[in-house]
């Protein structure tokens, strides 16, 4: 598999047995904070509504004549890949639901577990751990592992596809890994067929045709001539591993195309009017939004790489600042070209962003909330970057990049713009783009300013969760989409 373990990493550190030992702590945590909600058996929330409503209801109707099932006329919006496994669950070991969920919820910890060794790969695990707080605090990856909802054991998928593919070492046995991994991911939620954008860029990059990318992508500790994969020996690049990574490729595109065959176009029939009545652009600048308000939290460990010391005193480096100035006007030039404001027939709502831009102004149809953080969004990610750049890892991140646009792209398709869909991706990306930017082990980061600044975003997540997950489960009020 393509999930790394307490091995040597990428840059030639040990991440050592600490890695493992964290990567099962975080796994524990997140069945220690939705396991007793399981046990409860108590609702209250959107993700508790689609569970009842939409997804128990496929898994029950799919296990009546299971192996054999109606894969076009469901009552679900994604792929019926999840539900298909776990009515043969149903069908043959328990109709319990408590079961089913439980099911969910390991998985959802294996995607929390994914993220971390990826990450500590590169950063080493304690500023991994500190990196992935927030994404284990996330109300909507908590409510994902706690009701029956597609988007963490998808996401389980993406990750495993998109990191194997781009913070390890390529090899042709990787990229089939990667491949399948991508196509359980589209068999679960198509949307996600982006996540072959990496995997195609790789096809290039470890082959002969490897020269038609810039020079960035090709020398890097990771992608490289430095990546330990007898490269430097195979100049012009190998036909075997371009192979690989174009079929694994090809697998979930051939998946997604048998799904576009039965139900005549990107989802099934019945939900068209819903999730695909027409493109959202409103997605770029509130992504770029998310990465803003989440992002300052991870600058910190970039710290080293934006100032330079100047006798007794630190001063930020001047290509830095020319850097964030022009992404910041980037960032808000996105925001202003669709309308942003709160709009629920626009499917501009869901979550606690669109409420905190339902309540500020807006001028023209463009939340003003959205504007400035998307132009802070747009600098976070270039700062990112560069620092990725100055630690030999800029090809990767550049990569990283590409493919988080391929997921705006891939979600602006979508009619609806809720949070849900947008924030854990969002997290995963600026996770991984502050491991590649910092040094082994943390080495030369402010390591008190990082945690200081991991805590404060991991407390805030976990007070929304509190609020929106917990407090309506103890409640059981009456859930409502978004």
């Amino acid at each position: 598999m393509t999930v790394p373990t307490a091995t040597k990493g990428a840059d030639g550190h040990h991440s050592g047995p600490l890695a493992g030992r964290i990567a099962w702590m975080l796994a524990a945590a997140v069945i220690v904070l939705t396991f007793p909600v399981i046990l409860s058996g108590r609702g209250g929330t959107s993700e508790a509504f689609d569970q009842d409503r939409y997804h128990l209801a496929v898994i029950e109707t799919m296990a009546d004549t299971w192996p054999i099932v109606d894969v076009v006329h469901y009552k679900s919006a994604t792929g019926p890949a999840y539900h298909y496994v776990l009515a043969g669950v149903r069908r043959y070991l328990t109709d319990s639901k408590r079961v089913l969920q439980s099911i969910n919820m390991l998985l959802s910890a294996g995607l929390i577990a994914a993220v971390f060794l990826f990450a500590a790969r590169l950063a080493g695990p304690w500023p991994a751990a500190a990196f992935v707080l927030p994404l284990l605090g996330s109300k909507y990856v908590i409510s994902g592992a706690i009701w029956l909802t597609t988007d963490n054991v998808a996401l389980l998928g993406v990750v495993i596809a998109v990191g194997g593919a781009l913070l390890m070492p390529p090899s042709a046995r990787r990229g089939v890994w990667c491949g399948l991994s991508a196509a359980a991911a589209v068999s679960i939620r198509q949307i996600h067929i982006w996540s072959i954008s990496p995997l195609l860029a790789l096809a290039v990059l470890v082959g002969p045709l490897r020269t038609l990318f810039p020079r960035v992508f090709r020398h890097d500790a990771i992608l490289g001539d430095h990546c330990g994969s007898n490269t430097s020996r195979q100049p012009g690049g190998s036909w075997r591993r371009a192979a690989a990574f174009a079929i694994s490729a090809a697998i979930p595109a051939a998946v997604l195309a048998a799904f576009v065959m039965a139900w005549g176009g990107l989802m099934p029939p019945q939900y068209r009017d819903l999730h695909s009545a027409g493109m959202n652009p409103s997605t770029y600048g509130f992504a770029l939004a998310l990465v803003g308000a989440f992002g300052v939290f991870y600058l910190p460990w970039t710290w080293s790489t934006l100032v330079e010391r100047n006798d007794a005193t630190l001063c930020i480096r001047r290509q830095t600042v020319v850097i964030a100035g022009v992404a910041t006007a980037a960032g808000v030039v996105v925001a202003l070209i669709w309308p942003t404001a709160f709009n629920a027939d626009a499917g501009r709502w869901g979550g606690p962003m669109w409420e905190a831009v339902r309540v500020t102004p807006a001028v023209a149809d463009r939340s003003l909330l959205i504007v400035v953080l998307s132009g802070i969004g747009a600098a976070v990610l270039a700062l990112m970057v560069r620092a990725a750049n100055k630690a030999g890892r800029g090809g990767s991140a550049m990569l990283l990049l590409l493919t988080g646009l391929g997921f705006v792209l891939a979600q602006s398709f979508n009619s609806q713009a809720w949070q849900r869909y947008f924030e854990p991706v969002v997290l995963i990306w600026l996770i991984w783009l502050a491991s590649l930017a910092t040094p082994p082990g943390g080495a030369g980061s402010p390591r008190l300013m990082g945690w200081v600044a991991a805590l404060a975003l991991a407390t805030i997540q976990f007070s929304i969760s509190f609020v929106t997950v917990y407090l309506p489960a103890v409640r059981a009020g009456e859930s409502v989409p978004g």
